[in-house]
């Protein structure tokens, strides 16, 4: 098998995961191999597999084994690849991820594609240990607001734990904000022993008002989703687009949304903040607040232009200028963050970020054979003096199950409720 293991550093938005770091977006190289025929071309290509992912992490990663002993490493590997003979193509996929991840870096995992894995009807926000649903498949809207409590009798809050096997963590706000992603994969759920099939599992639901049901449910190839927030008639303005980054004026407030740190072809920063200028200039704007709790990273420094900008205007001040942060905050967002923090004087409102402020990360992906992708972190980056695992704003504003069932903003309302 002829493997092709040059990196190219790239930034890569959410699919299962996500990433951050510096450098601009590219295809990923891929590996090419022979169609594989039998059980033991299976193997053999695993094993291949295998031996290509410990060549790229030991070749590209500044320091491998800052968590995980290089013993414990090589013996985790070779059992591994013992592990994996005969089995299904799922399960290797799965094992892998879960081997990539004992290495304890946020910002290197392998990504199972969606399309190889089958999924439940259901997201969930935590609340606390409390799993709300917030999204839901066509056809399972009237479950959004309902908490799960188990999945085939399994308690569902200790699904979290299984979850986070197959994507690193460096403090919890991450682990809460990325578990939902896996725990609705019914190949994970049985790989795990979780259920007995991917094809449906008995889910027990509690309503907002304490009614609890059972039900039957199938597992779905792909997901038509509804989120809580669109069935209000008044959707929070955090829901309200899906763009990289936005600007919205409503009442008093300039609402900016940014939630990715990439340009696109027909929006950048400049433009941005040619609008968030005008604004400003021609309307009644008391406050203005930029929104980053949603955003998984991108480019590094993406976003000084703006804080730069604000900093210029009279609302740099802490009861006009505010940024609000979250458990989905992550990587060159957290950058962003301290650059408003060194910058500026806003005020910081919401949730600690996901997001470890200093760390390994400037991303380089390679896509595998199995179609597996493999992200590597290739540098170290620091952006703060202070020795901690996230940023915690001034003001904590969590969000609650009465939040999404009201379709109420908790950093929004606290910022018209007290300034």
């Amino acid at each position: 098998m002829s493997h092709k293991t040059t990196l190219m550093v790239l930034i890569c938005t959410i699919v299962l995961s996500a990433c951050g770091g510096g450098g601009n977006a590219n295809t990923i190289p891929q590996v090419t191999a022979a169609p594989t025929t039998t059980q033991a071309d299976l193997n053999q290509a695993y094993a291949d597999e295998l031996d290509l992912i410990d060549e790229v992490l030991r070749n590209n990663h500044p320091d491998l084994f800052f968590n995980i002993s290089e013993s414990n490493y090589l013996t985790e590997l070779e059992a591994l690849k013992s592990a994996v003979v005969g089995e299904s193509e799922i399960n290797f996929r799965l094992a892998s991820a879960k081997f990539v991840a004992q290495i304890g870096d946020q910002h290197t995992y392998l990504i199972i594609p969606e399309p190889f894995l089958k999924r439940f009807p259901f997201e969930i926000w935590w609340d606390n240990d409390k799993a709300i649903i917030t999204r839901a498949g066509q056809g399972y809207s009237e479950y959004l607001g309902f908490s799960i409590e188990t999945v085939d009798g399994t308690d569902f809050s200790s699904l979290k734990d299984i979850g986070m096997q197959y994507l690193a963590y460096q403090n919890n706000h991450w682990k809460d904000a990325l578990s939902p992603r896996y725990i609705k994969y019914a190949d994970m759920l049985v790989y795990e022993g979780i259920t007995a099939s991917n094809d449906s599992a008995t889910y027990t639901l509690t309503s907002h008002d304490g009614v609890t049901i059972s039900l039957d449910i199938p597992s779905f190839d792909t997901i038509e989703w509804v989120e809580i927030e669109s069935t209000h008639q008044r959707p929070p303005l955090y829901s309200r687009s899906d763009d990289n980054f936005h600007l919205i004026v409503e009442e008093d407030i300039a609402y900016v949304q940014y939630n990715s740190a990439f340009n696109t072809n027909t929006y950048n920063v400049d433009t941005l903040i040619s609008d968030l200028n005008l604004a400003l200039s021609e309307q009644d704007i008391e406050k203005v607040v930029f929104d980053l709790r949603f955003n998984h990273g991108g480019v590094i420094d993406h976003f000084v232009p703006v804080v730069e900008f604000i900093a210029q205007t009279e609302y740099n001040n802490s009861e006009q200028l505010f940024v609000l942060t979250g458990r989905n905050s992550f990587s060159s967002a957290v950058g962003a963050i301290y650059s408003f923090k060194n910058l500026s004087n806003a005020t910081f409102v919401g949730m600690p970020t996901g997001g470890k402020p200093n760390g390994y990360s400037r991303v380089a992906g390679l896509q595998l054979v199995s179609a597996n992708a493999l992200y590597v972190a290739t540098d170290y980056l620091e952006v703060t003096s202070e020795e901690v695992d996230t940023f915690t704003p001034d003001y904590l504003t969590p969000f609650t199950q009465a939040d999404f069932l009201q379709g109420n903003d908790p950093a929004i309302s606290f910022i018209r409720e007290n300034f």
